[in-house]
């Protein structure tokens, strides 16, 4: 699987929670939200490791949350 078929898998099951628990609507696809959430993940390493600094990945991160129904 791999690190980043791991990071997904995580994303994948802590969302399909979220789902269940009703902090997320019934109908949210939690496959492509998962798999949104590991590319920015993926994208925020490569950043921080061409220099990006703290408080900008942070706010990269923040802004991530918007992809979240109800937000």
């Amino acid at each position: 699987k791999g690190l980043r078929g791991i990071s997904r898998a995580n994303f994948l099951r802590r969302l399909e929670r979220a789902r269940e628990a009703g902090d997320l609507p019934d109908g949210t696809d939690v496959e492509a939200l998962a798999s949104a959430f590991n590319t920015l993940l993926q994208g925020l390493s490569i950043q921080a490791r061409d220099g990006a600094s703290r408080g900008e990945l942070e706010r990269v991160a923040r802004a991530s949350l918007a992809m979240l129904p109800g937000r």
